[in-house]
Order: structure tokens, then sequence, then C-alpha cells
């Protein structure tokens, strides 16, 4: 089963971090060293002055730039890091996973799922940006999209193969809350946050005596959207057996014999367990 593959641009925008040189900004990769990031920002800082030697200016703010790396990130932003991180591997994992299924067999049903697993990868790429960056609201929105495309290929997996039977993502949903139990809650966390409404303005407008303020982004917030992110790795990895379970030898995250989640022992289920805690107690820090 041979899909055309169209990413041109593969690339993925978490795996980047802005580097601030005052006048202008810039995308560098994330692991870019001390000494890049100097020469960079005093190229940056060199043209946005009107000088010639990026020497002098490297000379000159030689100590203002390691102060600024000192600070560069916070606590919570290396939290997130973390979680992006451990969401990709599982990501690019399953996606290798995929690549060695012999599909060639495989009917519309399986012809559909492959197809939708395929697409999410722009959607995790998607996501990892906004939650990244702190675009947290439309996060949201995305996260809810890749659950309904979940849902969706559980659904299309249990059907009887008509096309013209195949339920709607959203009501796709209904299904999923059999198999997986926290489904039905997750997707109804999503749905609300997906819509900013009165019980939401306080995360974005902040009202004070002089000045009204709009956060339009804010990394803090993003670990709202971080908690959602692994409950989803978790219910990637178990659907994508479930649909694919009689073509796959290196069954993980299911029973053997009933196809069921294998319990709270399951990596995922560990390791939502061990990043919720770390991010109950960062969010008392920044949010309170």
């Amino acid at each position: 089963m041979n899909f055309f593959d169209n990413n041109h641009y593969n690339i993925d925008i978490s795996d980047f971090k802005v580097l601030d040189a005052g006048f202008d900004m810039l995308l560098i990769p994330k692991n870019y060293s001390k000494i890049h990031r100097k020469y960079l920002k005093a190229s940056l800082l060199t043209v946005s002055m009107g000088n010639t030697s990026v020497d002098h200016i490297l000379k000159k703010y030689s100590e203002e730039f390691d102060n600024s790396f000192i600070e560069e990130s916070n606590s919570t932003e290396k939290l997130i890091d973390e979680i992006l991180t451990y969401s990709k591997l599982h990501v690019n994992e399953l996606n290798n996973r995929l690549k060695k299924l012999d599909l060639s067999n495989g009917g519309i049903k399986i012809i559909a799922s492959h197809a939708i697993f395929l697409r999410l990868n722009a959607s995790f790429k998607a996501v990892n940006y906004l939650i990244k960056f702190g675009v947290y609201f439309e996060s949201f929105s995305i996260l809810r999209l890749i659950f309904e495309q979940l849902a969706f290929s559980y659904s299309i997996s249990i059907s009887d193969g008509d096309p013209d039977n195949f339920k709607s993502p959203t009501k796709a949903i209904s299904d999923l809350k059999k198999y997986l139990k926290y489904a039905g809650k997750l997707y109804g966390v999503l749905s609300k946050a997906t819509h900013i409404d009165r019980s939401t303005i306080n995360e974005y407008l902040k009202i004070k005596e002089d000045m009204n303020h709009v956060v339009l982004n804010s990394t803090d917030y993003s670990l709202k959207a971080c908690n959602h992110l692994l409950l989803i790795i978790d219910a990637l990895e178990c659907i994508f057996e479930f649909v694919f379970f009689d073509y796959m030898q290196d069954i993980k995250y299911l029973n053997l014999e009933n196809k069921e989640p294998i319990g709270k022992d399951r990596e995922t289920a560990v390791n939502y367990r061990k990043f919720y805690k770390k991010i109950v107690e960062e969010s008392n820090k920044t949010i309170g």
C-alpha cells in the first residue's frame, strides 16, 4: 500500500527557539551552542546598528550576551520541552512501526486508517508549535482535531467496512468512550477549552487600573495543553495497535487476548502520571 508523500517541508518549528537580539529575533535550532548564539546575536546587532565589524560588537557586548543566555529559558519552558520531546519520540516511533507493516491485503478500513495516521504527523507538528510558543487556546483546537481523528480510526476499525456507515469523527467519540475510560471526559475538556467564553476570560484579559492587557500567548497556560497531549499520546499508541492488531508482531500496549489496554502499568500511562505530577508542581509555582 503506497501513498504519495508531498511533505516538502519536513520540519517541526518546535525544534527551534527564539534568539532575541534586541532589534531583531531569529528562529534557531535549540541545540545551537553558546558560541553559535553569540556570533548570531553579534551579527544581527552589527547590522541593526549600522556597524561593519562583528568582532567589535562581540567584544563590546560579550558579557551581556552571556547573561542573556543564563535567563534564556525558565523551568516552565524546560518542562514543556521535555514533554514535547517525549511526545515526538512516540510519534516518530509509531511512524517507523507503521512503515514496517505489510498492509497490501488491507481493505477499505485499513486504507482509511493508514491515511489517518499518516496525516496526523502534520497535526502533531502544528500542536507542537502552538504549545512550544504558548499559543494555548489554539492548541486545544488541534488537540481536539487529533483526538477526533483517532476516534474516527477506531470507529472505522469496528465498523462493517461500508464507507456509507462510517460515523463522523465527532460521533465516533461515542465508540471510543467504550474502549478508553478517559475518552469522554478528555473530549469534553478539549471541546470546552476550544471555545473562548466567560469562564476563560481571566486567562487572556488582565484588567489593571491604568491599562487592560490582553494575553496573546503564555507558556504558563501551555502546561494545561501538555497534560492533554500526554493523554492523547497514550490514546495514539493504544488505538494504533488496536486498528493494526492483525498486522503486527510487536504489541506493547494491549492485551493479546482481548485487545484491551494493558492497564495502568503500560509505559504511556506511567509516564503520564510522572509528567502530571511535574505539571501540577510547576503550575503551582507559575500560576498559583
